[in-house]
């Protein structure tokens, strides 16, 4: 059966067919804007703001403030689209890291990518900080995150760890995941006050001490 030419539509006809030819604007417009108030959110914690108000937000990505509740139902429902933008945010960062032959090489690497891990994603951390207790979206992310990083640590020392007993190998993996932790990194960068290059080279010391 062929289609009819457009003159033979009605009008309500016509409106149908060319919705149907066509990308839907109005849904499209509104990823777009459900995006840049995550982006905005985002923007707002890596700038040291702590508790961002819907105004603020609101600002940051140019709507209104309507428009962030019209989105969002709610805060957790925001903080579940922030989760999932950091995430992908931080992907690249570790799946950089190399994996050389030498341990020492192994170790740098490591070391060196957690650093810049960390260092991105440390004002958003602290900021989530209170919140993550009570957002299941949050808790959610932050154990997908730490679950990867346990992985990558066992794949990046595998020939250490496996030449290792098990009982043993299982106790230095523990304490390198520790070492390697955000939580770690963040108390020697904060509460101990090192400059980055100095937290560093004291993850490199204490990782060779574990390995060898």
């Amino acid at each position: 059966m062929s289609t009819p030419p457009l003159a033979a539509l009605r009008p309500d006809a016509l409106s149908d067919a060319l919705s149907d030819a066509r990308p839907d604007g109005r849904r499209l417009r509104g990823e777009r804007t459900r995006s840049s108030i995550v982006a905005a959110l985002l923007a707002l914690l890596d700038d040291g703001v702590p508790a961002p108000t819907a105004a603020q937000i609101a600002e940051r990505a140019s709507v209104s403030v309507r428009s962030v509740f019209q989105h969002f139902s709610d805060m957790e429902a925001l903080y579940e689209d922030l989760a999932a933008a950091q995430r992908d945010r931080v992907a690249p960062l570790i799946a950089s890291v190399e994996r050389p032959e030498g341990l020492d090489e192994r170790i740098v690497a490591l070391v060196s990518g957690r650093a810049e891990l960390f260092e991105t994603i440390t004002p958003v951390r602290h900021a989530v900080a209170g919140r993550a207790g009570r957002s299941p979206a949050l808790r959610s992310r932050l154990a997908e995150l730490a679950s990867a990083l346990h992985t990558q640590l066992a794949e990046q020392f595998s020939p250490e760890l496996s030449a290792m007993p098990a009982r043993r190998r299982a106790e230095v993996l523990s304490l390198v995941d520790l070492l390697c932790s955000f939580e770690a990194w963040d108390r020697l960068r904060v509460v101990q006050g090192m400059e980055r290059n100095a937290a560093e080279r004291s993850l490199r010391t204490a990782l060779r001490a574990l390995l060898t």
